[in-house]
């Protein structure tokens, strides 16, 4: 079950969609379901107007940092923090670092004033 559809992401994103959309659309609902820990459960039926855009906003820019990472392989590739070229080495700090899979900064600014991160009995 995905949160978007082609014409949430024209809307929101106002690029052109990626090759693979279908399959990075549901990939990033999976990741916003458990960076809510499961709240919405694949549906945005009991969300007020305001939380079910900031959902479908969180998705878009999800699927378009999935594309910039790689696709599919940025699901299961941990980031680098490090690179190196002959003498010259890049390097990201520690904070920069994320797990596979994690949900993207900008996501999760759009998802913070839903209350949907917050876990607990006052959750939702």
């Amino acid at each position: 079950m995905s949160y978007i559809n082609v014409s949430d992401y024209k809307e929101y994103m106002r690029s052109r969609l990626p090759e693979d959309f279908e399959v990075l659309a549901v990939w990033a609902s999976e990741q916003i379901d458990a960076a809510t820990n499961w709240q919405l459960r694949g549906s945005l039926a009991d969300l007020d107007e305001f939380k079910s855009g900031q959902v479908k906003k969180a998705a878009c820019i999800q699927v378009k940092w999935l594309e910039e990472l790689g696709g599919m392989s940025a699901l299961v590739t941990p980031a680098f923090s490090s690179v190196t070229l002959g003498k010259f080495t890049i390097s990201m700090p520690a904070a920069a670092e994320e797990e596979p899979g994690g949900l993207c900064p900008l996501a999760k600014k759009c998802l913070s004033p839903t209350g949907l991160l917050q876990t607990g009995e006052g959750a939702k």
